[in-house]
């Protein structure tokens, strides 16, 4: 039997899903995947137990492998050491919440990981209630040790961000750092939740695909994101609610989370 050039295409496009859909970026598979990953590092090699300073946990290139990381600086791509790179991204994060967070204002990071961004903060004279959510059990454990033993005073709790409508975030500052990245099936069901909920504004540091630039720099993050199975629509999906929320700023940072991960920051308030 002959096959066409067409049919040939799409019976290699349906392999190609097949494949992918084998690995779904699913919350099932998240949870997973840093549950007995890099957060079960931390926790076997308890790594609270020595002194937490500006870079985070002490002597991160212990779990790092000495990888270097990237930023953009002046739109050139460049490399230095990982606690280089950390520095640079704590001094340009915590920059950001300076202008939008005030005093009394109480914060939630969902997606906190081991909470070294509600750690930054604190270090930084935030003196606001704040709270961290994580879907990973191991995340919190190391973040519950952390904050006890330097007395940061943040509450740490396991949370799959699905079931964020559970919980009281009326009129409170929510922001994300590099996790929504995950949540690609179920992004359009959290955000609606997030907006729902009445916060009192909404950050997200993330990749934003669509203030990438249209070169082959575009392209290479573009095709990294859906080789990982990462979100793309963040701001699509924002925009759908011109109803609910006002979209007060849309920035590029410059550090990144590698090379082709690049991340941006919108902020939104409800209407």
């Amino acid at each position: 039997m002959d096959v066409t050039l067409y049919e040939k295409i799409r019976l290699y496009k349906d392999a190609v899903l097949a494949l992918r859909n084998k690995e779904l970026r699913n919350m099932q598979k998240v949870e997973e995947d840093y549950e007995t990953g890099i957060y079960k590092k931390y926790v076997d090699a308890e790594m609270w137990s020595g002194e937490y300073t500006s870079f985070g946990l002490i002597d991160p290139d212990r779990l790092n492998a000495n990888k270097l990381r990237y930023y953009r600086s002046n739109e050139k791509i460049q490399k230095d050491s990982y606690k280089k790179i950390l520095e640079l991204g704590d001094i340009e994060f915590t920059e950001v919440f300076k202008r939008f967070i005030d005093k009394d204002d109480e914060i939630v990071e969902l997606g906190c990981g081991y909470g070294k961004n509600l750690f930054e903060l604190r270090m930084n004279g935030f003196k606001n209630i704040m709270t961290g959510y994580d879907i990973s059990k191991n995340a919190i454990i190391t973040a519950k040790k952390i904050n006890e033993k330097s007395n940061f005073d943040i509450d740490f709790d396991v949370m799959n961000m699905v079931d964020v409508s559970k919980y009281d975030l009326k009129n409170k500052t929510i922001f994300t750092v590099g996790a929504l990245e995950q949540t690609k099936y179920q992004l359009e069901e959290i955000l609606k939740k997030l907006i729902d909920a009445k916060a009192k504004q909404i950050i997200h540091i993330e990749c934003i695909p669509q203030l990438l630039p249209k070169n082959i720099f575009g392209l290479c993050v573009a095709i990294n994101r859906r080789r990982k199975d990462y979100q793309t629509e963040l701001l699509n999906i924002l925009e759908k609610y011109p109803n609910k929320i006002s979209i007060t700023h849309l920035e590029k940072m410059k550090t990144c989370f590698s090379v082709f991960n690049p991340i941006m920051m919108v902020r939104y308030q409800m209407k």
